[in-house]
């Protein structure tokens, strides 16, 4: 269990994350137990989504060709365009609101 001291009114809680829909975004958020001060984790849309599910298959194969023994310098600058791609439209998506 992660908990958290509040901005708003100082005390500690227990995180628990919810995640609310408007139209096709997707809003991961926790809120104070004591005074329901709301804190945004992230948001997420269908092209973020489709990015972290490539960010993970891409990981996936990366760790299956290091047990092979056939990870090599393309797959890792492969997985590091994801990586920074799914950054940056998090970042532009979370700025956003």
């Amino acid at each position: 269990m992660m908990e958290a001291l509040c901005d708003e009114c100082g005390r500690v809680f227990a995180v628990a994350p919810q995640a609310r829909w408007d139209r096709e975004i997707e809003t991961t958020f926790f809120t104070c137990a004591h005074c329901g001060h709301e804190y945004i984790v992230c948001r997420t849309d269908p092209g973020i989504r489709a990015l972290q599910e490539q960010t993970d298959r891409q990981r996936q194969r990366n760790n299956e060709r290091f047990q092979r023994g056939e990870l090599n310098r393309w797959h890792i600058g492969h997985m590091r365009r994801k990586v920074n791609q799914l950054r940056a439209g998090l970042d532009a998506l979370n700025r956003a609101e």
